[in-house]
């Protein structure tokens, strides 16, 4: 429950400003519910909801509430600010995540290897610079 309205992510708003005046953020757990809400039911309403999420993370990490501005939030940690960066980059880790789920796929499209090959030379020179290393490390 947020107390800023105008972000469709007023929840992380208003921490990260309260967090910002320097109040301190307590967790509480209460045996009865205080809250009760509604969770997205088909496929579609859960994208729509995570797409408004990633939507409203952006906002605050590009806008004049970022988390790494000094005169907006002057007294949160450097761990605040890298927990509420984190929390921002949200829907930025779907990209490389995407590259990464298809390299496979496209190396056996391609009958291209995913990993370079090992030529005998290039091995050998290898071998013999960690050995090297090895008998340094070890004078």
């Amino acid at each position: 429950m947020g107390l800023i309205y105008g972000s469709t992510t007023e929840d992380v708003l208003t921490s990260l400003k309260i967090q910002g005046k320097g109040w301190k953020s307590i967790f509480i757990s209460p045996k009865t519910p205080a809250f009760l809400g509604c969770a997205p039911i088909t496929r579609e309403d859960a994208f729509e909801t995570k797409k408004r999420w990633a939507t409203g993370f952006l906002e605050i990490l590009v806008g004049a509430n970022s988390p790494f501005s000094f005169t907006k939030n002057p007294r949160l940690t450097m761990i605040q600010r890298v927990n509420y960066m984190f929390i921002c980059n949200y829907s930025a880790v779907s990209i490389p995540l995407t590259i990464y789920a298809m390299l496979p796929c496209a190396s056996l499209l391609t009958r291209r290897p995913l990993y370079p090959t090992v030529m005998l030379l290039s091995f050998l020179c290898m071998i013999k610079q960690f050995r090297n290393m090895q008998s340094r490390v070890t004078n």
